[in-house]
């Protein structure tokens, strides 16, 4: 049993009872440093300057005075992660601050291969045929809208596979179904009356297959969201099924909301700006002095799953306290299998992400913890016990 995962935004790999070992990129250590050499040949003219004053140092000399590039925001981050054509293999998007890549890891060897790396490069899913080697990634844009794109093992069959005003993301192979069957969630782009984006509708589920004149819906509703489909070799189809929340417009208690705390979020915008502006020309803050010791609130962190942006606070309370119930996403999020013949069954709540391996076994996630699923006795197992697990591939 091999698989990997990411955890808050690094690579790990699991084998059968060994602890995780991480994997690092050669090309973001490599940047990292060229980032860091940068810095310290600018680091003088941050010299002697203090960052409160008026003219300091990164109003006279710019952004590279303060050593931007060093801090976490520049840090290269792994966002998607795929099993590659062969068993030892891994494929994953490295996120930068200005860029993205995509990357092959050999984890025997642990050699590095850039597939290719560029500005405004938006990943929303990724996948490899075993058969082919085609490599089947969705690329968005700035908007939202993303579409399917296949690149071939020798970059001579690039091309499109799906375009129009929707976003097709989380792609994934048919095992057994002819070469370039994919599997991939859908949802179709709302505009207004002048062209402007408004929202996205649910995602259902489609079918691509080579040759045919349309894509098949296999499945769809108005009211959920079925997310990262999956093709297990005997057929069944794997997915995550949630209520579909149509951000464009709120609903009816969370606009009273809105309206009750309206004066309230006018009067502390009001209070911080012309607090700002008493420290700036009067040197003196509005709050008062002295008094006993205020402690600041935590930051508060977030981790965006399937499109969702997921407040990390309350779950990472439960966690620490070790709470095995703990979890990334509420009970509504249901792991889906779908059998050949058409009959549902709820696998799991609670699931972050799921992937399948050649033999049929499923691994699922709620974030926090890893099950295995075996494809025969479907008898359940923990595999691993983390923290803020994103994305798994089993090998």
């Amino acid at each position: 049993m091999r698989f990997a995962f990411l955890s808050d935004g690094k690579l790990f790999v699991k084998n059968s009872g060994v602890a995780p070992r991480e994997i690092e990129s050669t090309f973001a250590a490599e940047r990292a440093a060229r980032e860091q050499e940068r810095v310290d040949r600018h680091a003088w003219k941050g010299a002697g300057r203090d960052p409160q004053d008026t003219y300091n140092a990164q109003t006279v000399w710019g952004r590279q005075a303060g050593g931007r590039g060093s801090g976490d925001d520049s840090a290269p981050v792994f966002r998607h992660l795929a099993a590659g054509a062969s068993p030892d293999e891994l494929l994953y998007v490295l996120e930068m601050s200005a860029s993205s890549g995509l990357f092959r890891h050999k984890l025997s060897t642990g050699e590095e291969h850039r597939v290719f790396h560029r500005r405004d490069f938006f990943c929303a899913g990724l996948a490899c045929d075993r058969a082919t080697g085609d490599i089947v990634f969705s690329a968005a844009d700035r908007s939202g809208l993303a579409n399917l794109e296949k690149l071939g093992p020798d970059r001579a069959s690039d091309r499109a596979l799906t375009d129009g005003e929707a976003r097709d993301t989380e792609p994934s192979h048919v095992p057994g179904a002819a070469p370039g069957t994919l599997v991939f969630q859908s949802a179709g782009a709302g505009r207004d009356g002048e062209g402007r984006l408004l929202a996205f509708g649910p995602s259902a589920i489609l079918r691509l297959t080579p040759g045919a004149a349309d894509l098949e819906t296999l499945v769809e509703l108005d009211t959920h969201d079925h997310l990262a489909p999956r093709v297990a070799p005997d057929g069944s189809l794997y997915f995550i099924r949630r209520h579909y929340q149509d951000f464009a417009r709120p609903g009816l208690v969370a606009q009273l909301k809105n309206f009750v705390l309206m004066p309230y979020h006018l009067g502390a915008a009001l209070f911080g700006f012309l607090d700002a502006f008493s420290r700036i020309f009067g040197r003196a803050p509005l709050r008062p002095a002295g008094g006993p010791e205020t402690r600041r609130p935590p930051e508060r962190r977030w981790v965006s799953l399937h499109g969702t942006s997921l407040d990390l606070a309350h779950a990472l309370k439960r966690h620490e306290r070790g709470d095995d119930s703990a979890s990334l996403v509420p009970a509504s999020w249901q792991l889906i299998r779908l059998a050949p013949d058409g009959r549902e069954e709820i696998v799991a709540n609670r699931v972050a992400c799921h992937a399948l391996a050649p033999d049929g076994a499923l691994f699922y996630s709620n974030g926090f913890t890893v099950w295995r699923r075996a494809p025969d006795t479907c008898a359940t197992e923990v595999v691993h016990r983390g923290k803020i697990i994103q994305a798994l591939a089993a090998l």
